[in-house]
């Protein structure tokens, strides 16, 4: 029967079956519209942070064959040109003969290193990576991590520009030491087209310095000490993190990460912290076997660095012995005319700092001691310049005075 539009009851059905359908067919390639849009930018997504990669890859090649130093704090100039002996470049060192390689690259290891602020950690650092001794590594990275709370994601987006990096920035800090490539210029290349075309977006590093400078030891023994090592030994790659002192899960995760690339890629790391807590945790992330305390930052008895490190760490201060101290005092010695056995006596506890502070105060303080003198002796010529012109007897005198 025909309905009130003149339709029958088949070809109502029919309508809405045909308008169903269409609907469902609309429906559908919107759906297939929209999956595709959203392909084509995931994978366009996908297709800028692979470039992104490559780029930093190249970024962290070039940086490691030019031994930089990235500084998130500030881009100061290195212009230390020789350094004392401390107990951290002794430790660090000692620690690099114990994974040194001979006619072959050495095994990965991770050193944790718990000091207070002003031991010299960060010249330890910058000697160890280029100083004049045997095992100064091809490449090496330093990194400030100062205030850090997630390393892999501020170090990404601060110093690489990067934020693409975060996830692989382990891989690709190992991937960059390891690497057999030993010209600078060569592996810059595709990083300086790239860069030039994405700007930030494919990592264009901030903050760095390529450190080309040698650094030298001012203990004529201590030097050679240094280079008594085997003529064939091979220093391996070195990563150095200073300021690593935030403990959040980010960073754990982060260190768990590296341990197990370094390891496997040869590469010696050095974690320097002020936080004893965060330090002695760092210890238990893989049961003492890849990463272990420094052998001369502890007290634990026994303890030298080859075997599993099962303890908890009984943490020292490295502090300075009197020698290393007068070392490291003797160019300001040297500017003032001063004995360095004189600015550090014997039975003095001064830190580092301190020591420094004290021969510039005496170095000062004896400047100002001769320039009174020359004030004193010149006041006294002319008050007998005076005296002269009333009394002619007083002449010889004051020529006397005046060549004394």
């Amino acid at each position: 029967m025909p309905d009130d539009e003149g339709n029958t009851k088949g070809e109502t059905m029919i309508g809405k079956v045909v308008k169903n359908v269409g609907n469902s067919a609309s429906e559908s390639l919107a759906e297939s519209l929209s999956s595709a849009a959203s392909g084509a930018a995931e994978r366009a997504t996908k297709a800028v942070t692979d470039v992104s990669l490559v780029v930093c890859q190249e970024n962290f090649n070039r940086m490691a064959a030019e031994r930089s130093i990235l500084n998130t704090r500030d881009v100061r100039e290195t212009g230390t040109t020789s350094v004392a002996m401390s107990p951290l470049i002794y430790g660090m060192v000692d620690a690099c003969t114990l994974s040194v390689g001979v006619d072959k690259p050495g095994e990965g290891a991770c050193w944790v290193m718990c000091a207070p602020t002003n031991q010299g950690k960060t010249h330890a650092g910058e000697f160890l990576i280029h100083g004049n001794h045997a095992f100064r590594p091809e490449r090496s990275l330093k990194i400030d991590a100062t205030n850090m709370t997630d390393f892999p994601k501020d170090c990404a987006t601060t110093v690489l520009n990067c934020g693409a990096a975060a996830g692989d920035l382990a891989v690709l800090l190992c991937k960059a030491l390891a690497s057999t490539k030993n010209s600078a210029s060569k592996e810059s290349g595709l990083a300086k087209k790239a860069t030039s075309m994405l700007g930030k977006m494919a990592c264009e590093p901030d903050l760095t310095i390529a450190f080309d400078s040698l650094i030298e030891m001012r203990d004529a023994d201590e030097h050679h000490l240094l280079h008594a090592a085997h003529e064939k030994s091979m220093p391996c790659p070195i990563l150095i993190f200073d300021e690593f002192y935030c403990e959040t899960e980010a960073n754990t995760d982060f260190i768990q990460l590296l341990i197990k690339e370094a390891s496997s890629s040869g590469v010696i790391v050095f974690v320097m912290t002020t936080n004893v807590d965060w330090a002695s945790k760092l210890i238990g992330l893989n049961g003492g076997e890849r990463i272990k305390p420094l052998p001369a930052n502890v007290e634990n008895e026994g303890y030298d660095g080859v075997k599993r490190f099962l303890e908890v760490p009984l943490w020292n201060k490295l502090s300075w012995t009197l020698s290393q101290l007068r070392f490291l005092v003797l160019p300001i010695c040297e500017e003032y005319g001063l004995e360095p056995d004189v600015v550090v006596p014997a039975g003095s506890s001064f830190s580092p700092s301190e020591a420094l502070k004290s021969a510039k105060r005496l170095g000062i303080m004896k400047l100002r001691e001769e320039m009174d003198g020359k004030q004193k002796h010149q006041i006294e010529i002319v008050v007998l310049s005076i005296v002269s012109n009333r009394f002619p007897q007083a002449r010889r005198m004051i020529s006397i005075s005046a060549q004394l």
